[in-house]
């Protein structure tokens, strides 16, 4: 009988973690609209009417809000145009194809740092996000960088940062390239710290950016090269989710390959990753945030167009 009572107890209590509301959700997307404006636009636009309808807290967006078609002013305008469509405060973080690729496109070639200078200037104005319904952020725009933004909703923590996919700008054979990452690297890293300093009494925090760092990763146990472009972010997000000892979030794209994980279960067991969709699948997810649970970020929802 005692053990009948405890099965049913372990049943009760599951349904109820099970059924554990979560303090907030948020929509995530990238690796958007690859391709001829007349091709891809039709089905972006009715993706964001579909996520729209379900009345959104925050969307993010983690780069790559076009392919390599091309990266004139035109396409930028559009995206941002896009964007501003959503029913909800955006926080966008750039990806390689807005700036880095931009050398070589279908129909012309761009000087990718140009490329940056105009999208800092067109879409990170004014310390607020994105979106018919902005929202004021905390930026790094003092020190240059201000796409590098963070509020608080629901007590969760939502932080951008700028690392980007083709190697995150690094090209050893560039020098101006190889400078701009250094630049950014740095200041990347300062502003993880602070934002997390910043979000210290938060219940669980979201760091969005673009680049799939773990393509050239070999695990924390063996260490991060000392040559990948993506170690000293990597090295810092493992040290501040375990200093913090609560749910943390790495939100990304890049690699257009769904995932939903733990990286590094044992060594950073605080520390849980969700990759988006991405072209040829256009579709946006929904993820709920339960810091309590076994399983603190799920995905509850995926929009198609």
């Amino acid at each position: 009988m005692r053990m009948i009572l405890l099965a049913m107890g372990l049943t009760l209590l599951g349904a109820c973690t099970a059924a554990t509301p979560p303090v907030m959700s948020f929509v995530a997307l990238g690796d958007t609209a690859y391709g001829p404006p007349e091709e891809v636009y039709p089905p972006y636009r009715a993706l964001i009417a579909n996520v729209n309808a379900s009345n959104p807290n925050l969307v993010i967006h983690v780069g790559d809000t076009h392919g390599r078609y091309t990266c004139d002013n035109k396409i930028m305008q559009d995206q941002r145009a896009f964007m501003d469509s959503f029913d909800a405060p955006v926080l966008y973080t750039p990806g390689d194809n807005e700036w880095t690729d931009c050398g070589a496109t279908e129909v012309g070639t761009f000087d990718p740092l140009e490329r940056l200078a105009y999208l800092r200037r067109t879409y990170f104005k004014g310390g607020k996000t994105l979106g018919t319904k902005p929202a004021p952020v905390a930026n790094q725009a003092r020190r240059g960088y201000p796409e590098n933004a963070r509020l608080m909703k629901g007590n969760v923590g939502f932080i951008t940062v700028h690392v980007v996919g083709s190697n995150n700008n690094f090209s050893p054979s560039d020098p101006a390239a190889a400078d701009e990452f250094y630049a950014r690297n740095q200041a990347n890293v300062a502003w993880l710290d602070d934002s997390f300093e910043a979000f210290a009494d938060a219940d669980a925090i979201v760091v969005a950016l673009h680049a799939d760092m773990f393509r050239s990763l070999s695990g924390f146990r063996e260490g991060w090269h000392s040559m990948s472009p993506f170690r000293d972010i990597g090295v810092t997000l493992g040290k501040q989710s375990s200093a913090l000892k609560k749910p943390v979030l790495l939100l990304y794209g890049d690699s257009h390959e769904h995932k939903v994980f733990q990286p590094f279960r044992t060594y950073r067991p605080y520390l849980h990753a969700i990759e988006v969709y991405g072209h040829p699948d256009l579709k946006a997810i929904e993820i709920s945030v339960r810091p309590d649970a076994r399983k603190p970020f799920s995905v509850s929802r995926v929009f198609s167009p």
